[in-house]
């Protein structure tokens, strides 16, 4: 039992064993390719009540001196606490030595293609984590294997390779952890690395816990990871027939009336995302009928969005129509927080507009608090957002000067003595240490 020997399993997880062992299989299994080239041994866990008839994988990759089992015990419960542990099957993988190499890539290549045939599971859904060296791993494997992985979740270790060059709209998406407790794998050189892809567009999101060690699937970060990843799918894998089928049927205009009112329709372009649904969803967000509107809208919190629906949402945020802003500022704030540039900075330009509806403006800031809730506690490279918070510790409204700071108070305790609720003259001073805070903790305040 691992309990002891790894201070990364959490007491949830020693609450949970049982029940994760009850449901594994027959023990670790050893793959064999059909050449014989590649062998690799690995660790399986098949929902009994599945969800569906085609499920999700997620593909476990351990640290160093671990194996196909280790991460198992701690991914399992994680993923049933988010209510999503019969929507997946799990696999630990073994590496070929103690740790992670490049000359795992090939078995690992060969692996998944077994896995595709081999178990219910969508090619479109896969899914990578990784832990330690697991996790320098997966954030270079799923970057160079994208027509593999819609995204890799990577906790406590740095990227062991050099950033991707390619398409950041064809990339693999990354979530990745580090801890300022971390002895291990300090977490200043994961951050260099992290922030070389994030300089580069590549899609990452890079997150700190400042009371994490050398742990997997952690606090607050987990939880957000969990949910981030369900919305991801392969960027470049064909959909299945009956689904591309049903996108092209949208083709016909008729048809297309008649789906886009349906919830039902709703419901499918939803479970099918990834950049295909792009079109359909442009099509309901311009419908006239402000039902289909909304559902379009409510569809956009749960799938990938390219630049054309998100600057459409910064568009119907600033219109009229007051019933769909609320679906729209809670589409831009999910991908604002999941760190997609364009849809913090149509959130921040709102923020700061003196022209916009003060209630339109109080409703972002509030959003603007969600989207940095985890960065501001430690990686603090949400910078736009950060610049944009500390600027409204100036504002005139003082709800807004409220909620700023209320957003910013866990990046800094004490807050400098700032109080929303003074004058000006009374909060410069504190304002000024503010703004001395992002820029060093941040980075210079971004342009236009």
């Amino acid at each position: 039992m691992m309990v002891h020997s790894h201070p990364w399993l959490s007491l949830v997880t020693v609450t949970l064993l049982a029940a994760v062992a009850a449901a594994a299989a027959d023990g670790p299994k050893v793959f064999s390719s059909a050449d014989g080239a590649h062998k690799v041994t690995y660790e399986e866990r098949i929902p009994a009540k599945p969800a569906a008839a085609t499920l999700g994988l997620v593909l476990l990759f351990h640290g160093h001196t671990l194996n196909e089992s280790s991460l198992i015990g701690h991914a399992l419960p994680a993923l049933q606490q988010a209510g999503i542990g019969n929507h997946y099957v799990v696999i630990g993988l073994k590496s070929q030595g103690v740790g992670w190499e490049n000359r795992d890539d090939a078995p690992v290549r060969a692996f998944i293609q077994h896995a595709l045939s081999a178990y219910p599971v969508d090619r479109r859904r896969v899914i990578g984590m990784g832990y330690s060296s697991g996790c320098m791993y997966i954030t270079r494997f799923a970057q160079t294997s994208s027509d593999l992985f819609a995204g890799a979740i990577g906790y406590v270790g740095r990227q062991g390779g050099a950033p991707s060059k390619d398409d950041p709209e064809k990339v693999a998406e990354l979530y990745w952890v580090t801890g300022h407790k971390d002895s291990l794998q300090p977490y200043k050189p994961a951050r260099e690395d992290a922030l070389k892809n994030i300089v580069l567009g590549l899609p990452v999101i890079y997150r700190e816990e400042k009371e994490m060690d050398h742990h997997f699937l952690w606090g607050q970060s987990a939880t957000d990871a969990l949910a981030w990843m369900q919305h991801l799918r392969v960027k470049s894998a064909p959909l299945a027939a009956d689904d591309a089928a049903f996108i092209e049927s949208f083709q016909d205009d008729a048809k297309a009336k008649k789906q886009l009112a349906d919830a039902r329709a709703w419901a499918r372009i939803v479970t099918i995302a990834g950049p295909q649904v792009g079109p359909i969803i442009l099509q309901g967000l311009a419908s006239d009928k402000a039902a289909v509107q909304n559902s379009a809208a409510i569809a956009c919190s749960k799938v990938q969005l390219a630049g054309t629906i998100i600057t459409t949402l910064g568009t119907l945020l600033e219109g009229k129509d007051k019933k769909l802003k609320g679906p729209v500022l809670n589409a831009l704030m999910t991908h604002a927080i999941w760190n997609h540039p364009l849809a913090q900075k149509i959130l921040c330009t709102l923020a700061l507009s003196p022209a916009a509806a003060p209630t339109d403006r109080r409703a972002v800031a509030l959003a603007l608090g969600q989207v940095v809730k985890l960065d501001v506690q430690g990686a603090c490279v949400y910078t736009r957002v950060l610049w944009t918070l500390v600027d409204l510790l100036d504002d005139d409204d003082a709800t807004l000067r409220e909620s700023a700071f209320t957003a910013l108070e866990p990046g800094v305790r004490g807050g400098f003595g700032y109080q929303p609720g003074a004058n000006k003259a009374g909060r410069a001073a504190a304002v000024e240490q503010w703004r001395a805070w992002v820029e060093k903790s941040s980075g210079p305040r971004p342009g236009p």
